[in-house]
C-alpha cells in the first residue's frame, strides 16, 4: 500500500493488527477488540490516578492558606482544578473503553470476528461455509482504491 494516498498511521495500525500464521483465533479476536476501542488519550497519560485527587486536595488547602494571608489563590485553585479534571477524564475514558471492549467482545465479534477499520481503509476476514476464510478490503477513497487496484494488477 506504499506509494498510495493511504496514511502511514493507518498502515502502522494495520501492521500491528494483521493476522499472523503463528496466532490463534483468540489472539486475533483480542487484537480486534483492542484496535476497535478508544486509543490511549493525553489525560490518561497525564493522570496519576487517585494521586491526582490527593494533589488537588493539597492545592485547595494551600489556596485556603493564601486567602488567609490575603494572597491571590488563583494559581493553586487552577492547578487543583486541572488535577481533578485529569483524574475525572482519565477514569471516564477508562470506563468507556471497558464498556466498548465488552460490547465488541460480547456482541460485535459474533457477527464479524475479524475486522480492522481506519479512515483510509477497512479489512475483514470472514469464514465461509466451505471453511475457508476470505479477506475483504474496502477503500472508500476512489483515488486510493484505483491506486491499490493498479498495484495489485502489477503483482498478478
Amino acid at each position: 500500500m506504499k506509494d498510495t494516498s493511504i496514511q502511514d498511521k493507518s498502515l502502522r495500525r494495520y501492521r500491528k493488527w494483521r493476522p499472523r500464521t503463528e496466532e490463534g483465533f483468540e489472539e486475533l479476536r483480542e487484537k480486534t477488540v483492542e484496535h476497535a476501542s478508544i486509543d490511549l488519550k493525553k489525560s490518561e497519560k497525564k493522570s496519576d490516578g487517585s494521586k491526582d485527587l490527593v494533589k488537588a486536595t493539597k492545592r485547595v488547602v494551600e489556596a485556603g492558606k493564601k486567602i488567609g494571608n490575603n494572597e491571590n489563590p488563583n494559581r493553586k485553585l487552577k492547578d487543583a482544578s486541572e488535577e481533578v479534571s485529569n483524574f475525572v477524564a482519565s477514569k471516564t475514558i477508562i470506563s468507556v473503553r471497558k464498556v466498548e471492549e465488552a460490547v465488541y467482545s460480547d456482541m460485535m465479534l459474533r457477527f464479524n470476528p475479524f475486522f480492522f477499520d481506519t479512515e483510509d481503509f477497512s479489512v475483514d476476514m470472514r469464514s465461509h461455509k466451505d471453511g475457508v476464510y476470505r479477506f475483504g478490503v474496502n477503500v472508500p477513497d476512489e483515488d486510493s482504491r484505483r491506486q491499490l487496484k493498479d498495484r495489485f494488477r502489477e503483482y498478478n
